[in-house]
């Protein structure tokens, strides 16, 4: 089943993906649950302090709820991430538009931080045993990358404009953010 006609339900003990869903999978262990599913949840909830997330209050009012100086920090402070992405290399000689893939950019690193956090905090209260040569930690990172990259690779082609050097891709991105993590 295509993923956008996937649905969610709830079910007892909370929401439920259907089967297939490329960011969880049942069957699999908490460390690997929290660097796919975890990691995409924690990315859209960092979505709402981002530049667009900034001018929808908490109603869902269009209203710009930062001060001034929210929004002068939130340049100053997101300047690395404009200047590191702007010279990663996406596509033969195409490169990122750290200004355009901003916001994304911000919730990829978000979403890995916030979930690796939380993941470590449950490992901290709920240990877990290494499985094979990996380590709870190790585990984390590769299902977290193998989801967001299956996912967006369909996608890659048709975001690719050479005119506005903007190309949110699948794996440039999810490397550059692992550095950053």
């Amino acid at each position: 089943m295509p993923v956008r006609e996937r649905k969610a339900k709830r079910g007892k003990g909370g929401w439920n993906f259907q089967e297939g869903h490329p960011f969880y999978d049942e069957e699999a262990d908490v460390v690997v649950k929290y660097g796919a599913i975890g990691t995409l949840i924690a990315h859209d909830l960092t979505h709402a302090f981002d530049g667009l997330g900034r001018q929808f209050d908490a109603t869902g009012t269009l209203r710009d709820w930062w001060t001034a100086r929210d929004a002068r920090e939130f340049k100053k402070r997101s300047r690395c991430f404009v200047r590191d992405y702007s010279g990663f290399t996406a596509v033969d000689e195409v490169t990122l538009n750290g200004r355009l893939t901003l916001d994304e950019n911000i919730a990829d690193n978000g979403g890995l931080r916030i979930a690796y956090l939380a993941l470590k905090d449950r490992l901290r209260r709920e240990p877990v045993a290494p499985a094979g040569d990996f380590t709870p930690e190790q585990r984390f990172f590769p299902r977290q990358c193998t989801g967001l990259v299956r996912h967006r690779v369909g996608r890659a082609g048709s975001l690719l404009d050479p005119e506005r050097r903007a190309l949110p891709a699948a794996v440039p991105r999810e490397r550059r953010r692992l550095e950053h993590a």
